[in-house]
């Protein structure tokens, strides 16, 4: 099952009823996973640490047959520049596995990350405010990779140095570009961009 299905799942299992496969005795204990809550706690893992697995590793069918749980690998840290990838898939006659690989040289002693979303998703965001929401709705948590801390650190509301009135803030995360490029205050003769980034 993908996982943004997994609430419609969740719900529609909740409107049926859990029925014994074979004869139990009284005193057995239930599965915690058969309970309601039990459930929706199994749903939620998946949905914040389960990996899409494809059909063969080299199949040019990429299509999703479903979502695995792999504890160590669901250790990893999300960033949205991530600089490791992963494949995860399901050959023939065998059980899912996964494998990392990294996308850039990576130092001794640097975290491994990956991103738990696409990065066609999180590009199509338009910037840090857009990625953390829809982060947040899908996989449950705040993003604050080093990406969105930095990002978010340049849309603070901070002063002009020379005259302490507010530097414009833009709607929208711009880019590092954008902002080197310096924003102007009317009647001010500062231009304001990354060289005030600490200006408070």
């Amino acid at each position: 099952v993908g996982a943004g299905k997994l609430h419609h799942v969740f719900n529609a299992i909740m409107a049926c009823c859990f029925c014994a496969e074979s004869p139990l005795q009284p005193g057995l204990e239930v599965p915690d996973w058969m309970t309601a809550p039990g459930f929706a706690k199994l749903c939620s893992a998946l949905q914040c640490n389960g990996f899409q697995v494809t059909l063969g590793a080299y199949d040019d069918d990429e299509a999703p047959m479903g979502t695995a749980v792999f504890p160590l690998h669901s250790l990893l840290s999300h960033s949205c520049e991530p600089n490791c990838s992963y494949l995860s898939a399901m050959m023939p006659d065998s059980p899912p596995f996964i494998t990392c690989l990294p996308c850039r040289d990576i130092d001794a002693g640097e975290e491994l990350t990956i991103s738990y979303m696409e990065a066609a998703r999180l590009e199509a965001c338009g910037g840090v405010v857009g990625r953390r929401a829809l982060l947040c709705a899908v996989r449950r948590f705040m993003c604050l990779c080093a990406t969105c801390a930095a990002d978010a650190a340049l849309l603070k509301p901070r002063l002009c140095p020379n005259q302490r009135h507010p530097v414009p803030v833009p709607v929208r995360a711009l880019s590092v570009m954008q902002l080197a490029a310096g924003l102007r205050v009317l009647g001010c003769p500062v231009e304001h961009g990354a060289e005030s980034a600490d200006a408070r």
